[in-house]
């Protein structure tokens, strides 16, 4: 299984404090290439200056295929990075990581 990021928060300069971003997650049979449902997802959040976290997962179903999703609000500067991860019933485990963005303050 391997993860494929669709939508991640713009880089450098384009999110202020109070923006809101989005992360969104697909996860792929290695195989076939088609999109399968892991039996968990988790998402774990990296913020500067304080320890991760693992805010909500949405699902969006859209006829076969389940899109991830993740809905937050910048509220430090700094250095930020998202990791999806999702685990199958026979142990198959993929991961995703967002390209590490930059929130700045003017």
């Amino acid at each position: 299984m391997r993860a494929v990021i669709l939508e991640q928060p713009p880089n450098a300069c384009d999110l202020e404090i109070g923006s809101k971003w989005r992360s969104r997650c697909v996860f792929l049979d290695d195989d076939s290439g088609q999109p399968i449902t892991p039996t968990t997802v988790t998402f774990t959040l990296r913020k500067p200056y304080t320890a991760s976290t693992t805010p909500a997962v949405t699902q969006e179903v859209t006829g076969t295929v389940t899109v991830y999703r993740v809905d937050s609000t910048v509220n430090v500067p700094g250095r930020w990075r998202g990791t999806w991860l999702g685990s199958g019933p026979a142990g198959d485990v993929g991961s995703a990581t967002d390209e590490k963005w930059v929130v700045n303050i003017d």
